[in-house]
């Protein structure tokens, strides 16, 4: 049986934007979370400063996301407690670097094909 629940997540203005375009380009925001945890290695991310943020001004979008798989939440619970952060500072750690990979990976097909 696969046990699912649901996150509420705080995302910094620049994961939200990550996060809306992988939406606008590709659709679910799950699959995108789950394609994360295979390629970002949640240990080692760099974790954003999430108090920086709002001191700053900028407001902190929130999203929920349905039906996560419970192994994940609790793995994601273990990697931040051991961390020191909060499930959202990681979470946004891992969206900005996939983000990023996915970029990159954009830009090295552009150029395999030119």
């Amino acid at each position: 049986m696969n046990e699912t629940c649901q996150i509420n997540i705080r995302l910094l203005p620049t994961a939200n934007r990550a996060i809306r375009e992988f939406i606008h380009q590709r659709g679910d925001l799950l699959n995108h979370i789950l394609k994360l945890f295979e390629t970002v290695d949640l240990k080692t991310v760099k974790i954003p400063d999430m108090r920086a943020q709002r001191e700053d001004g900028s407001r902190l979008a929130s999203t929920v996301i349905s039906a996560f798989p419970l192994k994940y939440h609790t793995q994601m619970q273990q990697i931040a407690r051991k961390r020191g952060c909060t499930m959202s500072a990681l979470l946004n750690g891992g969206v900005i670097e996939y983000s990023k990979m996915l970029r990159k990976q954009k830009r090295t097909k552009s150029a395999d094909n030119n």
